[in-house]
Formats: structure tokens, sequence, C-alpha cells
């Protein structure tokens, strides 16, 4: 079984019952993973400035063709170099303007247009785990790229240790990631190949649904217009069989689950984790 250390950000530290949200998600995630792995988690509550609930920025870790969160690289044995301490695995950010719905025994009520505290944050260790395509899009050039410039733009100045990033990370490294390494595409993107920049362009910017997951069947968000951190690190549609949003759809509004489902875990299985 997996632990999940929580270190609250002092300079930036969730209320008290935030703190319980929080902790009562790693929790659940330990009884997920059954991988016997350690993994540090900081989280902090900052102002987003609406431009999302909640954010992820996992450790980054460069393996020969692979770009892989510090938490995948702990999966498959690959050396992790520390340059910070304490060296968190990921760092997760909540929006302190969000008027977070809390609680989690007995379930809490989350309306259409509320947040649970506790859903978000398991959708975000989710993506600390590797649920994370780390895809780029150059609309000038008609590019699209599988790197992780887009985990760096746009974030909070000082909310990730130096050690998060490899040395040159700005430019992108354009590696398949273990994530995005199981799309593949479908109907007429199916001429397509994966990895090429020009025709990735054309597929991050399609209609969504040609590029999905094969052997688990989920169909990846694509479309335009390309938003890192809302498309093609996220589930498209709801659950046929509870109608429900996914753990990883783009968005938790609306949404409280007492435990990852299957989607979600089969995607994580399909990588490499045992849950």
């Amino acid at each position: 079984m997996a632990t999940f250390n929580i270190f609250f950000d002092p300079l930036h530290q969730p209320t008290a019952l935030q703190r319980l949200d929080i902790l009562q998600a790693a929790q659940v995630w330990s009884g997920v993973i059954q991988d016997n792995l350690v993994f540090d988690i900081q989280v902090g509550a900052h102002a987003l400035g609406g431009a999302h609930n909640a954010m992820c920025i996992p450790g980054i870790v460069q393996d020969a063709g692979r770009t892989l969160t510090r938490a995948q690289a702990k999966l498959l044995g690959v050396a992790i170099v520390d340059i910070a301490v304490p060296a968190f695995d990921m760092v997760i950010l909540i929006d302190n303007a969000t008027h977070w719905v809390t609680g989690f025994a007995p379930v809490p009520h989350v309306g259409p247009a509320q947040f649970s505290l506790m859903t978000t944050v398991m959708h975000e260790i989710c993506h600390g785990l590797g649920m994370l395509a780390l895809c780029g899009v150059d609309n000038a050039a008609q590019t699209g790229t599988y790197s992780d410039t887009a985990l760096i733009a746009g974030l909070p100045q000082g909310v990730a240790p130096a050690s998060f990033f490899p040395a040159g990370l700005v430019a992108g490294y354009q590696w398949l990631t273990p994530f995005s390494a199981l799309f593949a595409y479908q109907g007429v993107l199916a001429i397509l190949t994966k990895g090429v920049a020009a025709d990735d362009y054309a597929a991050f910017l399609s209609a969504p649904g040609p590029v999905v997951i094969p052997g688990v069947n989920y169909t990846v968000l694509t479309g335009a217009p390309f938003v890192p951190f809302t498309t093609c690190d996220h589930i498209d549609g709801d659950d046929p069989n509870t109608h429900a949003p996914y753990l990883m759809s783009n968005s938790t509004v609306g949404l409280f689950m007492a435990a990852p489902e299957t989607a979600a875990t089969d995607i994580l299985r399909a990588m490499g984790w045992n849950c």
C-alpha cells in the first residue's frame, strides 16, 4: 500500500476544515494504490485568479525518451536527483477564493456550481500520479508536441522547488509521456502519426472523439481552443453507467466522489500502477 504524506505550505495554509478534506483525499489514494511507495505532497492555498480552482505541479524527471512525473519515476525505479529540500513529489495549489464544499462523512451536498475540495484534491493527486499528457500547442507554427513546456507557463512564482524541472525544460523535450503513450488516433484521424508535431496539432485541435485510450476505451478531451491543464489531460464525456462526470473530467464542478472510480484506476493500471 502506498503512503501519501501531506505537508501544508506554512505561508499559504488552508483552513482547518480544508486540511481535513486534503488529508482524507490522500488517505483514499493510499488505499487505492497498492505499490509500496512513499509520496510527499505539499498543499497550499493560493490566489489562482479564477483560471483554475486547483492545480497539480508534479516534479518532472527526464529519462531517455520518457518524460515522467516524480511519482512515475519512483514506480519505474528511475533515479531522482534532488536539489531542493524538502523534495516534494508534487505541489498542489488550491484557489483561496473558491467557496469550497468541505466534508466527506456524511456525504456533503455539492450544488451544480460548487466544488468539493476532497474530490478536487483526489483529481489533482491523480494528475501527479501520471495522468498528465504534458501537451503543448503552438498555434502560430501549427504544431503540437508532447512536452512539459505548458506545465511551466503561468505558474505562480515560487511555488515549486528548483528540482522539479530539469535544466532546459522551458524549451520542451517533446517526448511521449506514459499517459500520452496510451493515446491512439482513430476514425478520420487514423491517418495521422502520433509524435509528429504537425499531426499532433491536427489531433489536439480536432473535435472530441478521435483520441482514445485503447483497451480501457476512454476518450481524451481534445478540441480547439487547446488549453493547457484542461485539454489532453482529462477524459471527455460522462460515465455511461452512472451518467456522472468522471473524476478526471476537465472540471470537478458539482461532483462528489468518495473514491476514484473505475475510469481513473483503469487508466492508472494501464500506465503500470497496481490499483
